[in-house]
């Protein structure tokens, strides 16, 4: 019976792991141009920002993917730090939108997902298709492997030996907040793990204090994904890793690891209090708790200039990233044809001053970019003239041009 309970739990965590991965893996592959032609269309207002940035994190639940998507997008010019701080304090509100459906019986609607995904991956040829089924079939996997976590967990509390460690469990809190550092590392995405938090406290394995210190682990765990992800690089690639970084995950945690303190040593009614003040259940309770992991965006929306300056003195745009950026595209839209042409055609006069660099820095000459540096700007640049120009070549064309 024991065996027969551990091999389930252990089952229901490889379905919950395969899941995260295949969910966040698969969606990836639906960048490319589109995903640059809605950054375009959509972040012109902080409004739209924020909820572009929202179904973005809603899909991906991973916000150190969204952070690196963002930093692809800025070191191509195609966005500003100025758009991109609402985008990513959208990513982490709509990040929380896997955790409200998490606490909802979802049964039903988990079979319907793998039984329609599974038959679609395997039934119909459209590649545009699979990307979305693979993604929809590794949330289905995600919640079975939650169901099976709770099924096997509620009869393992009524062992002795789980009912004697679960008597004595203060000393267990810094364990606990340890293991959602380990957690999100494995899964990298906060989400998940509060969703593997909430299903192992439903199962009376976890206490309403170890759920939430779990959590705040994992919001840790995800600075330190980032801060991995983006350790030896420059510009504006630290400025937006940074802000997630320190304002979400290191400085939201501090303060809401020490709000959690005086609540519990002190008696003062704090982010509990407004917890149970939200919700009766403990899975509503945690899923806004979530949430208020990134209320320190809010604050931040209202000083955008002040914070993209701040950014750009701690972190100014490198060489290479500004050489690598496109200065004339940008402002065109592919609609208007007759200026995207000339627009088009400076920036690969550009790029032929590019070829001449390489020839000064052969000759030993100082320009301020190594080979290798100079190659990547040009790489970079080359890529969205290509992009820019395959819109252009999209749109109806008249006999002058």
């Amino acid at each position: 019976m024991l065996a027969s309970t551990f091999a389930g739990m252990l089952a229901g965590f490889g379905l919950f792991f395969v899941g995260v991965w295949t969910l966040t893996e698969n969606l990836k592959s639906l960048s490319g141009r589109s995903l640059r032609q809605a950054v375009l269309k959509y972040t012109r207002h902080p409004v739209q920002g924020f909820f572009w940035g929202g179904l973005v994190g809603a899909v991906a639940q991973s916000l150190a993917g969204v952070v690196f998507i963002l930093v692809g997008l800025i070191s191509a010019g195609i966005l500003t730090m100025r758009a991109a701080i609402p985008v990513l304090a959208g990513a982490n509100f709509g990040s929380s939108l896997l955790v409200f459906l998490s606490t909802i019986n979802l049964e039903v609607a988990v079979m319907v997902i793998l039984g329609v995904s599974g038959i679609a991956l395997t039934q119909i040829d459209r590649a545009w298709l699979k990307p979305i089924m693979h993604g929809l079939f590794g949330l289905g996997l995600l919640f079975l492997g939650i169901d099976f976590i709770q099924t096997n967990a509620a009869p393992l509390v009524d062992q002795p030996f789980v009912r004697s460690y679960l008597t004595d469990s203060g000393g267990s809190l810094a364990l606990v907040f340890v293991v959602g550092v380990v957690f999100c590392f494995i899964a990298q995405s906060v989400g998940a793990v509060t969703i593997l938090a909430i299903s192992l406290a439903v199962a009376g394995v976890l206490s309403v204090d170890q759920t939430i210190l779990t959590i705040y682990g994992a919001n840790v765990g995800s600075g330190l994904v980032t801060l991995l992800l983006s350790a030896g690089v420059r510009g504006s690639v630290r400025q937006i890793a940074y802000l997630q970084i320190v304002l979400i995950n290191f400085a939201g945690s501090a303060l809401l690891v020490g709000l959690w303190w005086i609540e519990t040593h002190m008696g003062v009614p704090m982010v509990k209090a407004l917890l149970a003040s939200l919700a009766d259940d403990l899975p509503g309770q945690m899923a806004y708790l979530y949430l208020i992991l990134s209320a320190p965006f809010i604050p931040a929306l209202f000083v955008l200039p002040w914070l993209e300056r701040f950014l750009a003195r701690i972190a100014p745009p490198t060489r290479r990233e500004t050489d690598g950026q496109p200065q004339f595209i940008i402002a065109v839209p592919p609609e208007d044809v007759d200026r995207g042409l000339q627009a088009a055609e400076r920036e690969q006069n550009r790029l032929v001053t590019h070829l001449c660099v390489f020839f000064e820095i052969a000759g030993g000459e100082e320009t301020g970019h190594t080979a290798t540096s100079l190659n990547s700007s040009s790489a970079t640049l080359a890529t969205e003239l290509d992009y820019y120009l395959d819109d252009l070549g999209a749109q109806p064309l008249t006999p002058e041009h």
